[in-house]
């Protein structure tokens, strides 16, 4: 598969993921807080968004698009890379409020809510400005060796099985053998 084409591939298989965390985000109040989801959606974005997909993006795809004279401070590159580090802030704060939240804190609650819907635009907003501008300039600006070096890289790892069950559960799977890919680390998802 064309590399820039498994990349979209994934972002919609994130978006799909972004969804059902902004749903239970919806729901949060008056209902038991639903810690099984948040660790397994934190698993998944920990593993596939910010582990797979992300190493695809900044040890893959960046390199090849810096080499070919597309600046990574101030340009798309650098732009992606810094929204993938505020999104660890984000990710790191509904973690820290998890616990809190669990046992009832109406703080950590709204905590949870307000990092959530942070990450989930953030991710939302990033998604949009790759699909439209940062893969645009990659597919025009990186040769057909580049793009069969990419492919062999991200043939490299196949993405997580871990990933497998959250991901269907919430409407689809990143492990089919389209997506992932890189080096993750190891989660063991709660049922």
């Amino acid at each position: 598969m064309h590399p820039i084409q498994a990349l979209r591939d994934e972002h919609q298989l994130i978006e799909q993921v972004l969804s059902a965390v902004e749903a239970r985000l919806e729901e949060l109040d008056g209902v038991p807080f639903p810690r099984v989801f948040f660790d397994r959606a934190l698993a998944f974005l920990d593993t596939f968004a910010d582990g797979s997909h992300r190493y695809r993006e900044e040890r893959a795809l960046f390199p090849l698009m810096e080499a070919r004279g597309i600046a990574r401070r101030g340009g798309p590159v650098g732009t992606s890379e810094g929204d993938h580090d505020y999104g660890r802030v984000f990710l790191a704060g509904v973690r820290e409020n998890l616990d809190a939240a669990e046992s009832g804190s109406p703080g950590a609650v709204a905590a949870v809510r307000d990092y959530g819907a942070l990450y989930v635009r953030l991710l939302r907003h990033h998604i949009g400005r790759e699909e439209t501008v940062l893969f645009p300039l990659a597919e025009t600006a990186l040769t057909t060796s580049d793009l069969a070096r990419l492919e062999r890289q991200f043939a490299l790892a196949p993405p997580p099985a871990s990933c497998r069950t959250f991901a269907a559960e919430v409407g689809g799977n990143p492990c089919d053998g389209r997506a992932g890919g890189g080096p993750t680390r190891a989660v063991t998802l709660r049922s």
